[in-house]
């Protein structure tokens, strides 16, 4: 089966408390594109305001490029975590789905 282009659009209820970005284990992809609706966060299970890379709706989108490891290989979308500063908010991420 080819790649398909797929979105996925996060909401987190509670600011202050770390959400998975999906809960479908084994999400690869070859590259993603992270957008905020207003103020996120993203990192690992920890992540929050002091450990997490914050994405603000109006700035450049975080772009993860293709094959970023050596050798190449697609990473896994269910590893990353999600905070955010309001109750609510939104990131969305579009990404090419390694199949």
């Amino acid at each position: 089966m080819p790649a398909q282009l797929k979105v996925i659009r996060k909401v987190v209820s509670t600011a202050g408390t770390q959400e998975k970005l999906t809960t479908t284990t084994g999400t690869w992809c070859f590259w993603a594109i992270f957008k905020a609706d207003s103020s996120a966060y993203i990192g690992n299970s920890d992540v929050s305001a002091t450990t997490g890379r914050r994405l603000v709706a109006g700035d450049p989108d975080l772009v993860i490029p293709p094959y970023l490891t050596e050798p190449p290989q697609p990473f896994d979308l269910s590893t990353v975590w999600v905070d955010v500063d309001t109750d609510g908010e939104a990131i969305q991420v579009l990404y090419l789905e390694a199949s």
